[in-house]
């Protein structure tokens, strides 16, 4: 999470926030993580393996809105970036550009 303030029209980073920053952004996170779709809570992950072979497969199953949503949205994310035992870096980098190739060493 990055902070940033507006001054001038412009956004610059935050390097130290004040008592009531820290106050609003503990709230604001606190909503953000309540949105985010918790196993057991919202849905059930059950994952099939088939036999001694190496396929393998899963089944999401939502328990309320929330966990139908995050099906969805895993059904449509699982395609564009599918499980490899070969690790290629980070799907999605820091600046948010895909395929990035950086030393995490």
């Amino acid at each position: 999470m990055r902070f940033l303030e507006r001054a001038s029209g412009k956004k610059i980073p935050v390097g130290k926030l004040s008592f009531k920053q820290q106050q609003r952004v503990v709230i604001l996170a606190d909503a953000l993580a309540r949105l985010i779709p918790q196993e057991g809570v919202d849905y059930d992950v059950d994952v099939i393996l088939d036999g001694d072979s190496r396929r393998v497969s899963m089944e999401i199953i939502p328990l309320t809105d929330k966990g139908a949503l995050w099906r969805d949205y895993v059904k449509k994310m699982i395609r564009v970036y599918p499980p490899s035992a070969d690790y290629k870096g980070f799907a999605i980098g820091d600046e948010g550009e895909v395929g990035n190739e950086k030393d995490v060493s």
